[in-house]
């Protein structure tokens, strides 16, 4: 999907001669992408807000089991409150019984320090960042492109759901989200991301 972006990119540069990199074009199409999946779902098929509701509760369960310097008390009623406002936003008429208690639920105001847990997950991301334009170089080309990798994953696990693909659980580990992530950035280096530096 990346790699689409990236040619559609590619392509605009070719035809209108520019003095920037294929990357930094495609990279306004990314949220666009994202909002017209999801805004497509949720107008036609009603369910685009459910898959983010279930989101939001997978990390809330995870969230239970975090200790990240006292950072994350009251985290997993937080995701749980929007996960019961995507529920009510939802028209779709057959809401699965894992995520419907969530619109009765009475809404804790729970407010963990947000802007914090956003430094310290940032700072994660830098850091990665800074790992992989260290082995492989081409750091604005990287943080782009971990850009990517972050928006992109969500509508097509979106679209793997439709499928049965995205369970309701407190099993699934973050630790997976970044290895795969990790993954795509190596994968992109020894493969598409030279041609476009």
């Amino acid at each position: 999907m990346v790699h689409i972006f990236l040619e559609v990119g590619a392509a605009l540069t070719d035809q209108f001669p520019m003095p920037i990199s294929p990357v930094l074009i495609a990279s306004p199409l990314i949220p666009l992408f994202v909002l017209g999946v999801f805004g497509f779902h949720e107008k036609m098929t009603k369910d685009a807000s459910l898959y983010i509701a279930l989101l939001s509760h997978n990390t809330s369960k995870r969230a239970e089991e975090a200790e990240l310097f006292g950072l994350t008390e009251g985290l997993d009623d937080w995701f749980l409150d929007q996960a019961g406002l995507f529920v009510a936003f939802s028209n779709s008429e057959n809401i699965p019984p894992e995520l419907a208690w969530l619109e009765h639920r009475v809404d804790s105001k729970a407010s963990p320090p947000l802007l914090k847990l956003f430094a310290v997950g940032a700072a994660g991301y830098a850091l990665i960042w800074l790992l992989i334009a260290w082995v492989f170089g081409s750091t604005a080309l990287n943080l782009i492109f971990l850009f990517f990798i972050f928006f992109t994953k969500y509508p097509i696990q979106f679209w793997y759901s439709r499928f049965g693909l995205a369970r309701f659980t407190s099993e699934r580990s973050g630790w997976v989200d970044a290895l795969i992530i990790l993954l795509g950035l190596l994968a992109a280096n020894l493969t598409i991301l030279p041609r476009y530096g």
